[in-house]
């Protein structure tokens, strides 16, 4: 899986651990199938492109407040929009916002539920 680490890390997970557990059943990353994996990587490159989006927005707008002293000296607005994008995307990719990560967790068990079910099928049941 491509993303592994990080869709770990914003599930709050280690290797090895369970994403989802029903009664008896746990349901580990190497358990999903690769649509449910692709799905999985889908969302999380989705939650941080989001945050990224947002965080970009709300550079933008607290730049609006500075006072410039002259609007000759500085960055131009094609200077400041990149200055934005590439923060952004720094900002949702270092530990500290992190609303992606909320919001990843928040839609991942809409990805894993189904992955869950599947597993469950899957099993063989126990003989009385």
């Amino acid at each position: 899986m491509r993303l592994e680490q990080p869709i770990l890390n914003a599930l709050g997970k280690k290797p090895g651990d369970a994403l989802f557990k029903s009664g008896k059943f746990e349901l580990k990353l190497s358990d999903i199938s690769p649509e449910g994996q692709k799905k999985l990587e889908k969302l999380f490159d989705s939650t941080e492109k989001f945050e990224a989006q947002l965080l970009k927005q709300m550079l933008q707008v607290m730049e609006r407040t500075v006072q410039r002293a002259s609007e000759e000296s500085g960055m131009s607005q094609l200077g400041r929009d990149l200055f934005h994008d590439s923060m952004s995307e720094h900002l949702a990719k270092s530990p500290g916002f992190k609303l992606g990560d909320i919001l990843f967790r928040q839609l991942a068990d809409q990805v894993l539920q189904p992955e869950m079910a599947r597993l469950i099928q899957n099993t063989p049941k126990e003989q009385s």
